[in-house]
């Protein structure tokens, strides 16, 4: 098995390579980031008379260091734990739940804490002892949940958002909103909790679609280039949001990006940025996938620019009754581009007529507002979204979120549709 990041967790200096030098060697060979992270200084390591802590402190970790770089570790990050006295504490237990949340590994090795002896007569420190049952304890409960040492996220440093918790907020809107069975639509990194959903409630499932989906949030990019992508939102948010807006929107005029980077950073503040990326490159529903029994369709944007195709393919692949629909296109918000034929894939797959015009009262036309109208009686004229944002003095971005708003609130599939909505209805 061959994970993405991984950390290794020991209480000290050269632990690891006795533990598993090997199997690190191998790891990073094959791609694998891999972190280490010591939690004593190393400083009881010489037995002689005369050596002093002092002496060894400086030696020890220069040893590490020394031995991480030939096996390809990342990074070598010492706690500072004094040699021979570790112990399971609130202190200890935060300063590991520190670099648990900070590093984010899809895998974590370290000393078994049950283990009181092996052969040859040799007693397991209790250091190691100690070491493994704070990695379990960073396991659960310390770093996945919020009330654990809630002053880290005063440094930034939160909770990892899981699936369980997106999981959570759907199943309780779901229960509000929509009694009986209902099919479900998850875009992008909503595709997670999406399918999640229907693995968990099969009863309540009756089709699932997903749109610009992937199955493990690490495979969007390699580990360099997700890394790179976390710094510049975390060192500079400015640039991070323009960044996010060419991936977003490569087809976009100066003018759209420039809002979108207005919208981001408006909605969101760097920390809540950077947790929020990380939360898609942390997302993983391998586990899940197989258990989806729902009808599913799977479509995807062939040059989607920031959700690979082949991860789409992935996604249906691993879901046993899912059809893959490739549409054309490069864009991945579904709003933009061939917005028609998502929405036309969407309602035949659902057994809804694909061309049905809503009725004459319906309940959205009353909560159109006046811009919308303004929109919708432009669009009846046959006016593409560069002459209306031209004559209105909007951004096309603009007037394409107007026309999304105005489809929901029509409950209309297509353009076209509203259209007719506007000439039934004496907007023109």
């Amino acid at each position: 098995m061959t994970f993405s990041s991984a950390l290794v967790l020991f209480a000290h200096p050269d632990d690891a390579e006795f533990m598993c030098g090997g199997t690190i060697a191998a790891w990073t060979r094959e791609g694998c980031e891999v972190h280490y992270v010591v939690i004593t200084d190393g400083s009881a390591g010489n037995n002689e008379p005369g050596a002093t802590r002092e002496q060894m402190r400086p030696i020890r970790e220069q040893e590490q260091r020394a031995a991480a770089e030939v096996l390809g570790v990342k990074s070598v990050t010492f706690l500072g734990e004094v040699d021979g006295l570790l112990e399971v504490t609130l202190d200890t237990r935060r300063k590991v739940t520190r670099e648990v949340r900070r590093l984010r590994p899809e895998v974590i090795v370290a000393p078994d804490p049950a283990r009181l002896w092996t052969g040859n007569r040799y007693i397991n420190h209790s250091d190691h002892r100690a070491a493994g049952m704070l990695a379990l304890t960073s396991v659960m409960p310390d770093a996945p949940s919020r009330p654990m040492f809630q002053e880290l996220e005063q440094e930034g440093i939160e909770p990892p958002r899981t699936l369980e918790e997106e999981l959570t907020t759907l199943e309780t809107l779901v229960d509000e909103a929509a009694p009986g069975r209902i099919s479900l639509f998850g875009a992008s990194s909503g595709s997670g909790v999406a399918s999640l959903y229907a693995a968990r409630h099969p009863d309540r499932v009756d089709r699932l679609v997903l749109y610009g989906s992937y199955a493990r949030g690490v495979d969007l990019a390699p580990p360099a280039a997700r890394e790179a992508m976390l710094a510049v939102i975390d060192q500079h948010w400015g640039l991070g949001s323009r960044v996010l807006a060419d991936l977003f929107l490569p087809d976009a005029t100066a003018e759209e990006r420039d809002e979108f980077v207005e919208f981001q950073r408006r909605s969101a503040s760097r920390e809540v940025a950077l947790a929020s990326l990380q939360a898609v490159y942390d997302f993983d529903s391998t586990g899940h996938l197989g258990d989806v029994l729902a009808p599913t369709l799977v479509l995807h944007r062939r040059n989607d620019r920031a959700i690979p195709f082949a991860l789409g393919k992935d996604v249906a692949r691993r879901i046993r009754n899912a059809r893959f629909t490739a549409l054309e296109g490069d864009d991945h918000f579904p709003w933009r581009g061939d917005a028609d034929a998502v929405v036309r894939e969407t309602l035949a797959f659902l057994g809804a007529p694909v061309d049905a015009a809503p009725a004459r009262s319906g309940p959205g036309a009353a909560r159109l507002t006046e811009r919308e109208r303004e929109v919708l009686r432009l669009v009846a004229r046959g006016q593409t979204d560069a002459e209306i944002a031209a004559e209105l003095v909007l951004s096309t971005h603009t007037v394409h979120r107007h026309i999304a708003n105005i489809r929901t609130k029509l409950g209309v599939p297509s353009r076209t549709a509203a259209a007719a909505w506007a000439l039934r209805n004496e907007l023109i």
